[in-house]
């Protein structure tokens, strides 16, 4: 079946889709694993979307996510069409579904930031794109998205950078962003002349003050979000089957998951002027915000308890 698999999604790239979606019903006809019949569902929906049958589709990554609840790139795959079909909300569940199964894929941050800049939310949007671009800072797509955010704040010469660094790391469509960007110029300089002629100051009080507001907003969204993440991470680890074969890389895996999350976590909280670990910040009586290095700290000192911030944070 591995072959079917090739042959349809080769056939697919060279624009037979007819073959394509043959060999793809012979896979979802034949007695095959999940994971044959989850590839297979995959390459229809992204058949369909082709065609632009969006509602078959989505029928096939919902075929597809139920075999496989946990798969990031299908969550993916459904967020961003359901932005295609302007049914924004379920495309940010579904985008933020994929971010938490594979919260280092810099990419479900980008399609994060980029809807919610298309949904004329630059605050939230900035958010995810500078994470992303923490992730993975030559991120050609997450540069041309934060070139357009902040070309909306009127920060003019950081959205120039932006995008002449996505240039560099290979975006090949700069110049729509680059008339957006040099159009905010031209308002920005028509407001400054105009203040001028009117011997009044202009100042950026109010700008940077509606800016921040908008960019603490965004991370509080993203805070929540994070931190219900992290919690449902440690009840799934805490619920593993210990008798499995695979429990010690399922595990090991968890961790990974954890530590990337709390690592965002507490530069969120940090930034927001919040306390990096709290009281809530518990699952089973243990605080699972605390790095090892901080627990064995406060199992060394009887009279400290997981509630309060570590001092050397």
């Amino acid at each position: 079946m591995d072959n079917l698999l090739t042959e349809a999604a080769k056939a697919h790239e060279r624009g037979d889709t007819e073959k394509a979606s043959r060999l793809y019903g012979e896979v979802l006809d034949s007695v095959v694993s999940e994971d044959e019949q989850f590839a297979a569902h995959m390459g229809m929906a992204s058949l369909y979307e082709d065609r632009e049958d969006f509602l078959a589709a989505l029928q096939s990554l919902k075929q597809a996510l139920e075999l496989r609840p946990d798969a990031a790139d299908a969550w993916n795959n459904l967020g961003l069409l359901l932005r295609k079909m302007d049914r924004s909300a379920e495309a940010a569940e579904a985008l933020q579904r994929a971010y938490r199964n594979d919260p280092e894929n810099a990419d479900y941050l980008v399609n994060l930031g980029s809807l919610h800049l298309k949904e004329s939310d630059p605050g939230t949007a900035k958010t995810y794109l500078d994470l992303a671009l923490q992730l993975e800072p030559n991120h050609a797509v997450g540069h041309a998205n934060l070139a357009l955010v902040l070309a909306v704040f009127g920060r003019i010469e950081e959205a120039e950078e932006h995008i002449r660094l996505a240039t560099v790391y290979g975006f090949d469509s700069p110049e729509p962003i680059l008339e957006r960007i040099a159009k905010m110029k031209q308002i920005r300089s028509s407001i400054y002349k105009k203040a001028e002629q009117e011997h009044t100051q202009v100042t950026g009080e109010q700008r940077e003050s509606q800016e921040e507001a908008d960019e603490e907003r965004g991370k509080l969204v993203l805070l929540n979000s994070l931190e219900h993440s992290i919690r449902a991470l440690v009840k799934q680890q805490h619920d593993l089957i210990h008798d499995t074969e695979d429990m010690e890389q399922k595990s090991l895996e968890l961790d990974e998951h954890i530590e990337t999350i709390r690592s965002q976590i507490r530069t969120l909280r940090k930034e927001l002027g919040l306390p990096e670990v709290n009281e809530r910040d518990k699952f089973m009586g243990e605080n699972y915000m605390l790095r090892d290095d901080e627990r064995s700290q406060l199992e060394q000192e009887p009279g400290e308890t997981g509630s309060e911030t570590p001092s050397d944070l």
